[in-house]
C-alpha cells in the first residue's frame, strides 16, 4: 500500500514539474525559504530549465515566490519577500496589505510614510534594499542607503498613544508632517546618482556579497556565466554536484576536475614553515574548500586574486575528514588549445591513434604526480594507445591502458605535463 502511495506522489509530482514547471519550482523555492542553500539549487535549476528567477520586489512580491509572465509571454518566477532575511511575516503583511490598498510605493519615502514603522524597521529597510528589493525606483542601492540614513534623523519620538496603539494613535513611520517635505528634499538631492554607481565593479561586488547575505546567491544578475563555457568545454559540472556525487559514489580515491571561480585565499605555516593555504572556490551552485599542500602552493605564482577563474584538480581525503585536497592549481586558457595537438581523422573511417607523453625526470621519480597523471588516463577510456617517452632514453608502451584522445583529455593533462610534451598521431603516420 505504501508503495502505491508513493507511485502516485510521484506521478503527479512529474507531471506537475513537466506542465507546470514555473509554477512547481515556485512552490519549491517558498516551501524552501528558510534553507538558502536549496532556494539557491532550485534558482540554479531553473536557470538550466531557462526560467528566469528575479529579486524580490516591493511593488510586485508577495511574501513567497510566485510565478510571473512577461510582456512576451515568457514565464518567469518572482522571488517573494520572505526569502530576504530580516524582513518577518508582520512586514511582509503589512507592506502587500498597503500596497493593495493604495497602489504601488512611488520612492522610499513615501514607503516610510505609508507602512507602520513598527513592522518596517530600519533592519528591514535596509535588508530589503540591499537584497535588491528596491531597485524598481532606479536609484542605487548606495544611494538608497544614503536616502534611509537621512530619513532616520528625521525620526520623532513616539507619543504616549502611539505606543500605546490605542484608538487615537496615528500610523508610525520615519517621516511626519514637515519630515515628509525634507525627505523629497533627499530625493532631489539624490535624484543626479540615478543608477550611478552600480557600474562600478566594487560597487558590483558589494551588492553580490549583499544578495549572498541575505538571499542565499546572487539574483540580480549572473556573474558565474563565465563559468558555463568552461564546463562545456572540459566536460565539468558544478561543484555542488562534484561534492554530491564523491560523497554518495566516488568516495575519495577519484581525481576530479574543478573550474570556479575563487572567493578567498588562506594562508598558513606548517610546522616546517613551509606556506600552504586553503583555497575557496565558488560557482552557481554553491563553496567548496580545497587544501593546497606546500607542494602545490609554491607553484601558485603569482597568487590567486578574489574573482579570478582557476581550474584545479582535487581528490577527497581518505581519512574520512570530508575535506578535499588540490593535486594542481592553473589558469584556464580560452579557447582550449588541443586541435593543433591531434591530427586529423579520417572523414570515412576513424582510425585509432596514439597519445605520446614525454616524462621528465622530476615528474618520473614524482610518485604522486605520477598517480595524478595515471588517473586522468583512466578517466578518458577508449580505443587510442599510450607510449611513454622518458627523458632517460625509455620507451614504454602502456599495453593495459586504452584513451580516448580528444581534446578534453589533452586539456586534462597539460595539469601534469607541458603541451609541448604532448602528441597525439594516428597510427601509420
Amino acid at each position: 500500500s505504501h508503495a502505491a502511495a508513493y507511485a502516485v506522489l510521484a506521478y503527479r509530482t512529474a507531471y506537475l514539474k513537466a506542465n507546470y514547471r514555473a509554477e512547481f519550482m515556485a512552490a519549491l523555492i517558498a516551501d524552501s525559504v528558510s534553507r538558502p542553500d536549496k532556494v539557491a539549487q532550485y534558482a540554479l535549476a531553473c536557470t538550466r530549465a531557462g526560467i528566469l528567477v528575479k529579486a524580490p520586489d516591493v511593488n510586485r512580491s508577495e511574501g513567497d515566490a510566485m510565478p510571473e509572465t512577461g510582456g512576451d509571454g515568457a514565464l518567469s518566477i518572482r522571488l517573494g519577500l520572505f526569502s530576504v532575511k530580516h524582513v518577518g511575516v508582520g512586514a511582509v503583511a503589512r507592506l502587500v496589505e498597503e500596497r493593495k490598498q493604495r497602489g504601488p510605493f512611488r520612492s522610499l519615502a513615501d514607503l516610510c510614510a505609508r507602512v507602520d514603522s513598527r513592522a518596517l524597521t530600519k533592519r528591514v529597510l535596509e535588508s530589503l534594499i540591499k537584497a535588491g528589493a528596491c531597485d524598481g525606483w532606479e536609484l542605487s542601492r548606495q544611494t538608497l542607503l544614503k536616502q534611509l540614513d537621512a530619513l532616520g534623523k528625521n525620526d520623532r519620538p513616539q507619543t504616549a498613544g502611539e505606543r500605546s496603539g490605542g484608538p487615537n494613535s496615528r500610523q508610525l513611520s520615519l517621516l511626519e508632517g514637515t519630515e515628509r517635505k525634507a525627505s523629497e528634499d533627499v530625493e532631489v538631492r539624490d535624484d543626479a546618482e540615478r543608477l550611478q554607481g552600480d557600474d562600478d565593479a566594487e560597487a558590483m561586488r558589494q551588492q553580490d556579497e549583499w544578495e549572498k547575505e541575505l538571499i542565499g546567491f546572487v539574483v540580480s544578475r549572473q556573474p558565474y556565466a563565465h563559468l558555463q563555457k568552461w564546463r562545456e568545454a572540459l566536460a565539468v559540472v558544478p561543484l555542488a554536484q562534484i561534492v554530491q556525487g564523491a560523497v554518495s559514489t566516488t568516495g575519495g580515491d577519484r581525481l576530479h576536475h574543478l573550474v570556479a571561480d575563487v572567493a578567498g585565499l588562506r594562508t598558513v605555516k606548517t610546522k616546517k614553515g613551509e606556506a600552504m593555504g586553503f583555497l575557496t572556490l565558488e560557482d552557481d551552485s554553491g563553496r567548496m574548500e580545497v587544501v593546497l599542500f606546500p607542494s602545490v602552493y609554491r607553484n601558485l605564482d603569482p597568487l590567486p586574486k578574489v574573482g579570478e577563474t582557476l581550474s584545479v584538480h582535487a581528490r577527497q581525503d581518505p581519512g574520512g575528514n570530508k575535506s578535499w585536497i588540490a593535486t594542481r592549481c592553473f589558469a584556464p586558457e580560452w579557447p582550449v588549445p588541443a586541435q593543433p595537438l591531434i591530427a586529423k581523422r579520417s572523414e570515412t573511417k576513424p582510425q585509432k591513434r596514439t597519445l605520446y607523453l614525454k616524462i621528465t625526470r622530476a615528474l618520473e621519480i614524482d610518485h604522486q604526480q605520477m598517480a595524478v597523471l595515471r588517473e586522468i588516463l583512466l578517466q578518458r577510456p577508449g580505443e587510442d594507445t599510450v607510449v611513454l617517452f622518458y627523458e632517460s632514453g625509455k620507451k614504454r608502451s602502456l599495453d593495459a591502458v586504452r584513451v580516448c584522445a580528444d581534446a578534453r583529455l589533452v586539456e586534462a593533462l597539460t595539469t601534469v605535463i607541458d603541451r609541448e610534451a604532448i602528441r597525439v598521431r594516428a597510427q601509420g603516420e
